[in-house]
């Protein structure tokens, strides 16, 4: 599916920033992921696999910022990060660093990762990374996720979903009103195709569900309305550290969503879980 005029996301210097990230903008994501019916069905699919996080070896490939993977060492993991962008992977080791955490850091292409790598990792993941590749790569992206697991070890992909309307109506409407919206090249997934992709990758157990809320796409991409009338909970500033170990632990242990039929079927994020036979 080689899609002409668009460039896979390896290399490209619109990626990542040498300036620190903003903690205060970054823990409130991770309190955002922590709270996902898609951040659910990880746990429950990780619980299931191995029993628990502890000791669990994790790689996140095209980590950017690694804030999936700071949740996985919170409960226990020893996480990996891999980019091939270092101004990324410097801003993923700050943010660890504030929470007293020392993940691995390997600078490489997740196209072409290090042999020493192959079979080592109990999960490889992923978060809004494929969809930013074409062609021949597109298909690799799936299969180095695979490459790296051990046996038993999952997948976990999470993208976008093609038919999650609200974000590309939001799209839309923000061009139609010349607002400012993110110009990186991507093409969401339908859930053919992303079943397509993890089978060829030689993964089983293939399950792929919405990963949020529609309420929570419409506040994220048309209008906040919660935050307007001061309904949803935003962690305005960061909290002292073990303040905020303790939210987001907390948050992980209360999460427990189940996702109904036209979350599942229309929410932005799709999640794709599948395991290395």
């Amino acid at each position: 599916m080689k899609i002409t005029g668009k460039s896979n996301a390896h290399g490209d210097t619109r990626w990542g920033s040498s300036a620190m990230p903003d903690m205060d903008a970054v823990f409130d994501a991770c309190v955002g992921y922590a709270s996902t019916p898609g951040w659910a069905l990880i746990q429950r699919e990780v619980v299931r696999a191995f029993g628990n996080f502890e000791g669990l070896h994790t790689i996140e490939l095209g980590c950017g910022l690694g804030k999936v993977s700071l949740l996985f060492s919170l409960l226990g993991a020893k996480a990996t990060l891999l980019d091939d962008n270092e101004n990324q992977l410097a801003g993923a080791k700050f943010i660890h660093q504030q929470f007293h955490l020392l993940p691995h850091m390997t600078e490489a292409n997740l196209l072409h990762l290090p042999q020493r790598l192959e079979g080592q990792y109990h999960v490889a993941m992923s978060f809004g990374t494929a969809e930013h590749f074409w062609g021949d790569d597109r298909q690799r992206v799936f299969d180095n996720h695979a490459k790296v697991l051990r046996q038993g070890g999952l997948a976990i992909l999470w993208v976008p979903n093609r038919y999650g309307f609200l974000f590309h109506f939001g799209r839309a409407v923000r061009k139609l009103l010349h607002r400012p919206v993110c110009e990186m090249d991507e093409t969401p997934f339908t859930r053919h195709e992303l079943f397509c992709r993890a089978k060829n990758a030689g993964l089983s157990d293939v399950q792929i569900r919405g990963g949020e809320l529609l309420r929570n796409d419409f506040s994220h991409f048309i209008v906040d309305v919660p935050r307007i009338f001061g309904a949803r909970e935003r962690y305005s500033r960061l909290p002292d550290v073990d303040t905020a170990k303790q939210i987001l632990r907390r948050r992980m242990a209360r999460n427990c969503a189940q996702i109904r039929l036209w979350n599942d079927l229309f929410s932005y994020p799709l999640v794709l879980i599948g395991r290395r036979g």
